[in-house]
């Protein structure tokens, strides 16, 4: 597999999927097309990074203080950043918007912050560099790396099972339960490095020599066997450990990622899903805890009640609807990318030591 195309199809992998992020954040409400977009949105974002990271190996000649230093300048600083950034508008709505924040907000999401929950999809960021570091300490040994991920997948079920039966009403157990969430959904992101790290080989060495017809019909199975296993699993939520049927959910996560893949493999170039793909970061950290998504349904709903008389409005809770206002979201997504690109680095990258 030629390195250049391998980086242009993984962007336009991640292009794709941080669309379905914000597809799925519009409205979340269980229905077949959120169904869908959550059975594989966050694993394939792991299984990307193992893939990734299997093909560099730069960080493999690095010392463990090294890498987790890199990784903690990588992920955890712009956790921070945008946590406090996102804390500043709760803040703000809280004393000029009243109605829409609750007094509580103000001190649970403190917490939150601090056990590396964060905020809305900020828990990725935190989740994505306890699964880097954990894969980064299993590497060496091939069988100990794939052992300890089927413990992590098990200690993964076994969180789900246990925080269903904990009541959530009390202060204490709810903090409990949310951090006990964090080490899930950072153990459930390592299994899916692992698989990432195996799913390299697969299209560098099987996949790229199949013709177009055969990688035609493997997309229609994959896409069919993730179909099928959510239909059957239910609404699955990695965030908050979420998964009605275990097996079921890393079978149609993994075939949907596979899926997303193998098309992207076979389209070439796609230069737009591939900006947003290289700074797919940027659009995780602003789309939701900072109200661009929340402008972009105001947007809608405004431009629907000044156009009602001349077309057939098209609910926001709809498909149509979501789609359009995830559109639009990924359209003003682009002035927080150049901004930020452009004037505002040190929101996402720590700032190099002068010598």
């Amino acid at each position: 597999m030629n390195k250049k195309r391998e980086l242009h199809y993984i962007d336009i992998a991640k292009g794709i999927a941080i669309f379905l992020v914000v597809l799925g954040h519009v409205y979340m409400i269980e229905d077949t097309c959120n169904r869908w977009i959550y059975s594989f949105h966050v694993p394939v974002f792991f299984i990307i990074t193992g893939m990734l990271m299997e093909h560099s190996n730069g960080w493999k000649k690095k010392k463990l203080t090294e890498n987790i230093l890199i990784e903690a300048k990588r992920l955890l600083y712009p956790y921070v950043v945008f946590c406090i950034l996102a804390y500043a508008y709760i803040v703000y709505v809280y004393f000029f918007e009243p109605g829409r924040v609750a007094y509580k907000r103000l001190y649970t999401t403190v917490f939150d912050i601090l056990i590396l929950e964060g905020t809305s999809a900020l828990w990725f960021l935190p989740a994505m560099f306890y699964a880097k570091i954990i894969h980064i300490i299993t590497y060496r040994s091939r069988i100990f790396n794939i052992i300890m991920a089927v413990m992590a997948a098990a200690v993964t079920y076994i969180i789900s099972v246990y925080i269903k039966t904990v009541d959530t009403s009390q202060i204490i157990s709810a903090y409990k339960v949310k951090a006990i969430i964090v080490a899930g959904h950072s153990l459930c992101g390592f299994t899916f490095l692992v698989i990432g790290r195996y799913l390299y080989y697969f299209f560098e060495k099987v996949y790229a020599e199949l013709n177009y017809i055969i990688k035609f019909m493997a997309i229609i199975v994959l896409i069919f066997a993730n179909m099928m296993m959510q239909q059957k699993c239910g609404m699955v939520d990695v965030h908050m450990c979420v998964f009605p049927d275990f097996i079921r959910f890393y079978i149609g996560a993994v075939t949907g990622s596979m899926a997303l893949l193998s098309a992207c493999n076979m389209i070439g170039r796609l230069r737009i899903a591939e900006y947003y793909g290289r700074d797919s970061l940027i659009v995780m950290a602003t789309h939701k805890p900072l109200p661009v998504l929340y402008y972009s349904i105001k947007l809608f709903n405004y431009t629907q009640n000044q156009l009602k008389d001349y077309i057939i409005g098209i609910e926001y809770r709809s498909v149509t609807g979501r789609i359009i206002i995830a559109i639009i979201t990924m359209l003003l997504e682009i002035l927080c990318i150049e901004m930020i690109n452009r004037w505002l680095t040190l929101l996402i990258r720590y700032p190099k030591r002068k010598k």
